[in-house]
């Protein structure tokens, strides 16, 4: 498992970006390590997922698990789960709990 503070360092780790295009060139050397090592899940920082989105598939895509820190907001964790992240790390369990569990719709 690979982790990091610094979000900046995390995606650029994870894909290429060109800086000209803002499109993704290639697999970055990051996650060729983490690969290369037998590496399992990556730890990404929220802000990170919202600021790049598709390092979730890009990272599911080469069979890792994603796990994303710190979410303590219901809606962030409900976002997350549109992105199919595998798990969130955070400081409220009961919270991100409830909002993560289907609710049934009451029809009159």
């Amino acid at each position: 498992m690979t982790t990091s503070f610094d979000p900046v360092a995390f995606a650029r780790a994870l894909i290429n970006i060109d800086s000209t295009t803002g499109q993704e060139a290639e697999a970055g050397a990051w996650l060729a390590g983490a690969l290369r090592r037998g590496d399992s899940a990556v730890h990404v920082p929220l802000r990170t997922v919202f600021a790049a989105p598709e390092l979730v598939q890009v990272a599911r895509g080469h069979g890792l698990t994603v796990r994303v820190w710190t979410v303590n907001r219901p809606v962030d964790a409900r976002l997350l789960k549109v992105l199919a992240v595998d798990a969130v790390i955070t400081d409220v369990p009961g919270a991100m709990r409830t909002a993560l569990t289907p609710r049934l719709a009451v029809v009159d």
